[in-house]
């Protein structure tokens, strides 16, 4: 097996384009990677694992270097070849941390999911997402909703609640900045929104929709998809919208993907038992009571100098604070100060 890091976009084989373009999902698609490239500060480099002349995995990446930290952070799952036998976090640490030298791997994304995370003193933590599958009948899949969804859903379209396709960003980015800002979480300026999801609205691999009354918007989403599957990535509402409204809005975009020919729409990412009192909880029960599976996998990190990652972390909060932003841990920083957090080959936290 040869394992390639490759820098520029333009030196990834058509061949392999075409095959993510049938078996990828949205993230594994030039046009999603080409946004991404145009308006991220760091470098997007490609991971390429070949069996021969095959490409049998592939990964984007961000590489960042922040004095002499250097570390690789994963923001999107892999694709693998069907059938290919292949440890791919494994090899990625050896390849990264061995090889290259990288201080740490960062896989703390909701969309860089692994499901077999294996290596020395690699920290993991359980994580999933609820998908729906859209190949089954619909009231099938209405079946499986909770019966309290069923009487907001009902309840928003007897309170003339209507659900739209949206042509233009803007439209909805006001709606997704109350959201993110009440939750203290970052959000791209509206030039980078634009930047990053423009082309794909364009070539129909993105949508937005938004649940409106009386003309005025109660909650938006956008929803990037290929064949394979559709994400809810972004999604906001206004402060005491009319009840249901984002209930009738995810049921009717179910409905509108199901009619596209979309295979599954995934809810973007849950916690595994999220404490009750949180925040999470939540989040994770309006999900879940659309009925879908829950599909297991893991976040991960792996550190290769423990001291330093400490001294960037320390270093990073510090920089928070003096600017008077809000320092979110990460993903399994949080898990491990619940508890749930899985260790392999006995690394302490």
């Amino acid at each position: 097996m040869e394992y390639q890091l490759i820098s520029h976009i333009d030196s990834i084989p058509s061949k392999l384009w075409e095959t993510l373009g049938r078996e990828g999902t949205v993230f594994h698609q030039r046009e999603f990677i080409e946004s991404q490239c145009a308006t991220s500060p760091e470098a997007v480099q490609f991971f390429l694992a070949k069996d021969g002349d095959d490409v049998v995995a592939f990964l984007p990446l961000l590489v960042r270097r922040v004095l002499f930290f250097r570390y690789a952070v994963l923001f999107v799952e892999p694709w693998i070849q069907e059938g290919a036998s292949l440890k791919l976090a494994e090899v990625l640490c050896n390849f990264f941390l061995e090889d290259k030298g990288f201080m740490w791997i960062d896989a703390n994304s909701t969309m860089a999911r692994f499901g077999n995370v294996e290596g020395s003193h690699v920290r993991r933590a359980p994580f999933g997402s609820y998908v729906i599958d859209l190949t089954r009948p619909e009231d099938e899949i209405w079946s499986k909703i909770h019966s309290k969804h069923k009487n907001s859903i009902r309840s928003a379209e007897k309170n003339n609640v209507v659900v739209e396709i949206i042509q233009k960003i803007d439209d909805i980015y006001p709606v997704l900045d109350i959201t993110h800002k009440m939750a203290g979480l970052p959000l791209p300026s509206l030039s980078e929104f634009r930047g990053l999801w423009e082309e794909l609205l364009q070539k129909n691999k993105c949508r937005l929709y938004a649940a409106k009354s009386h003309g005025v918007v109660q909650g938006a989403v956008l929803i990037p998809f290929t064949k394979q599957r559709a994400y809810y990535y972004y999604g906001g509402s206004i402060e005491n919208h009319v009840p249901g409204s984002m209930n009738l809005l995810h049921w009717e975009v179910v409905k509108d993907l199901k009619k596209t020919g979309v295979l599954k729409y995934d809810f973007g990412g849950a916690r595994v038992n999220p404490d009750r009192e949180s925040k999470a909880y939540g989040i994770q029960r309006f999900k879940e009571r659309f009925g879908g599976e829950f599909e297991t996998c893991f976040i991960w990190e792996k550190i290769n100098n423990l001291l330093l990652f400490k001294l960037f972390k320390w270093a990073k909060r510090i920089s928070f604070l003096c600017r008077n932003k809000t320092y979110h841990a990460s993903l399994v920083e949080q898990e491990i100060s619940r508890g749930a957090i899985l260790m392999i080959k006995g690394e302490t936290p």
